[in-house]
């Protein structure tokens, strides 16, 4: 039997095709899925991940948005926020999203656009745009202070973003253009 101090640890998010599932990794029998759904029908969910708390999960892909879910089930909506004309839509498909690690009240987003977009949730708008990418944005993370953002790409260019200034610090090129 598996023995956590936190439960809330105990779960795993996974997407196949169209849908999200939560898993309970403590259940030893039995359905270990607590919870299945699908943010788009028919559209591809290409990442997922859980806030700092673990009691949200984001998940975003081929439908061009973010979609916010409690563990419990209940949706928090989606970024871009769906029926507006906030000038902060998407017109890519979203492949990589990571939250920030302090409070979680920042979400970054990268695809096909080639552009990490920094979410405020609690405006529910994009507040910052990192650019420098030449494919499709494949991986983004924050670093653990939440001062810097590192974004990875088809072509195997790595990007250091301040977050502050917008700036990229570094970049790191693999000459054979392989996927990292």
């Amino acid at each position: 039997m598996m023995s956590l101090a936190d439960p809330s640890m105990a779960l795993l998010a996974a997407a196949g095709g169209d849908t999200v599932k939560l898993f309970d990794v403590s259940v030893e029998a039995g359905d270990p899925c607590t919870l299945s759904y699908t943010p788009s029908p028919s559209s591809l969910v290409n990442s997922v991940k859980w806030n700092h708390t673990n009691l949200v999960v984001a998940s975003a892909g081929e439908d061009k948005k973010i979609s916010l879910w409690r563990k419990n089930g209940q949706s928090m909506g989606t970024i871009p926020v769906a029926g507006t004309d906030s000038g902060d839509n998407v017109e890519e498909s979203i492949l990589a999203i990571s939250f920030s690690n302090k409070g979680s009240r920042y979400i970054c987003s990268g695809g096909s656009g080639q552009v990490v977009r920094i979410w405020d949730l609690q405006r529910k708008r994009c507040i910052k745009w990192l650019k420098g990418h030449t494919s499709t944005i494949t991986g983004a993370m924050y670093n653990c202070k939440d001062e810097h953002l590192a974004s990875i790409s088809l072509n195997g260019d790595l990007i250091l973003h301040n977050l502050a200034s917008g700036a990229r610090v570094a970049e790191l090129k693999d000459p054979n253009q392989q996927v990292i």
